[in-house]
């Protein structure tokens, strides 16, 4: 949500996510519910199916604005192949390390890089609030991201599942024994 509302836009143009994971398919239901068109490139067919849920499309042509969400080198490199000229990429995925970045395209395209990391607040509010209000009002994007769900008591077949991605793993959750409430007694 924060990367949305830093990247700005109109809602009219095409959107390209890269990367399929959790930010990834995140990206895609924030963007779906605001633009005309939103595709998204993953690693794992899995993925994709989890994007076709929340309304992602193949990834075609040139778009307006291309969200990299992997984390790679060839993830940035995807990026500014598919980013119009003039357009816009944002940078959601964590790179621990320094990146290689294909400047002299991006020049030529005279593209805007646009850098976003965890969430903020501004005149128009939280996005926690905007966030929750995605959730609200699309309750499938939580559906289509967690994959596994698994008792406190399985934490380390959880961590093992969550590792591995090809496997089908988008989001593992743990989930805490009921709690008594002692309003009633």
């Amino acid at each position: 949500v924060h990367g949305l509302r830093k990247a700005g836009g109109n809602g009219k143009g095409r959107v390209a996510v890269i990367g399929g994971g959790a930010i990834g398919l995140s990206a895609v239901a924030a963007y779906i519910s605001s633009y005309s068109e939103v595709g998204l490139s993953a690693r794992y067919h899995h993925q994709l199916e989890a994007g076709s849920l929340l309304g992602a499309r193949e990834i075609d042509g040139l778009y307006d604005l291309v969200i990299e969400c992997a984390g790679t080198e060839d993830a940035v490199s995807q990026a500014v192949k598919l980013c119009r000229p003039n357009g816009k990429i944002l940078m959601l995925g964590t790179h621990w390390g320094s990146v290689s970045f294909p400047q002299l395209t991006a020049m030529l395209k005279e593209l805007t890089v646009i850098n976003s990391y965890t969430y903020s607040a501004d005149g128009s509010g939280r996005d926690f609030d905007f966030a929750a209000a995605l959730l609200s009002r699309n309750p499938g994007i939580a559906s289509a991201l967690i994959t596994h769900r698994f008792p406190l008591s399985e934490a380390e077949q959880a961590f093992m599942v969550a590792r591995d991605r090809k496997a089908g793993a988008i989001k593992v959750i743990l989930e805490p024994k009921a709690i008594v409430s002692y309003s009633n007694m």
